[in-house]
């Protein structure tokens, strides 16, 4: 069983890895774990710079949705992540999911503004994520559609990522190297999309860029 020390490290890691990568923003994305034994989520606190973690950036919040008249677990609940409502809903649908990573991939919230499927051209990406999904809502972000909407669109497509329309990718999995994964490569292939689309190495244009 991780401590709350060894959780900070690791997010911390992962915050620093993300934003060097370019998958996120100065203050964007937000990540978190499930601690089952210990029936909580820590996720990284709203506002937080994912590239430089300190103290008092990770919130340990409860696993089961708060009582509307618990205020000690409602105040935890709004130094979180604006997200958590989301990820909260994936530990509660998926069952073997122990990580949550949500970015601002560019090439990848480019794609989805245009596509209902992101389908990778690389043989890595079509390996492990051959199409994944885009979900269509009107609110984006701390979003109670989201929150219903995408366990089930990961659970009924297999994937282990979906994107929210012009807002992101969430990535799910048992570790958080695995999420880490799943946004990594889904952002490389999208880019590999759109730079492919470019050129004129044969008359088919994915993805209808360049027609």
């Amino acid at each position: 069983m991780q401590t709350i020390n060894e959780y900070f490290t690791a997010i911390q890691e992962l915050g620093r890895d993300l934003f060097v990568s370019g998958l996120i923003s100065s203050h964007g994305g937000n990540v978190s774990v499930y601690d089952k034994a210990a029936e909580s989520i820590h996720i990284t606190r709203s506002g937080s710079a994912l590239g430089r973690l300190r103290a008092g950036d990770l919130v340990s919040v409860g696993y089961p949705v708060p009582a509307a008249d618990d205020q000690a677990v409602l105040a935890a609940d709004k130094q979180a992540s604006m997200e958590l409502i989301v990820h909260r809903a994936l530990y509660h649908k998926l069952s073997d999911v122990r990580a949550v990573v949500h970015t601002h991939s560019l090439y990848t919230t480019l794609l989805s503004l245009k596509q209902d499927f992101i389908e990778p051209l690389d043989s890595e990406s079509k390996h492990f994520i051959p199409r994944v999904p885009v979900l269509d809502v009107e609110q984006t972000v701390a979003s109670e559609e989201v929150a219903k909407l995408l366990p089930e669109l990961i659970a009924d497509s297999g994937c282990p990522v979906a994107v929210v329309r012009g807002h992101g990718p969430f990535a799910v999995g048992e570790t958080l190297d695995d999420a880490w994964h799943w946004v990594s490569i889904l952002e490389m292939s999208s880019k590999l999309i759109v730079e492919y689309s470019k050129t004129k190495v044969c008359c088919r244009s994915p993805l209808g860029y360049g027609s």
